[in-house]
């Protein structure tokens, strides 16, 4: 007797844990997204800018050649040659 009275306690805890006594949550009806106002980026203007080519092999190079006072670093047959010209003021 003790036994099926015990077991109808936990049959009964069990059963009623598994009710819908609880209220439903509310669930939003509209979501409002608010997107703040950014100024649109005028157009940019366009300028043409006039430059000089670059002398060809055969005329005179417009800056002063690569003497032994100059700093050098690398092989000096390289395939590649770059002069940085600088001015510290």
């Amino acid at each position: 007797m003790r036994k099926s009275i015990f077991l109808l306690g936990i049959s009964v805890f069990f059963l009623s844990a598994c009710s819908s006594s609880a209220p439903p949550t509310p669930m939003p009806t509209e979501v409002r997204l608010i997107f703040p106002e950014t100024p649109t980026p005028a157009a940019p203007e366009c300028s043409a800018t006039r430059i000089i080519p670059t002398p060809a092999s055969e005329e005179a190079s417009l800056f002063p050649p690569v003497t032994k006072d100059d700093m050098v670093r690398g092989p000096q047959d390289a395939a590649v040659t770059i002069i940085e010209y600088g001015d510290f003021q």
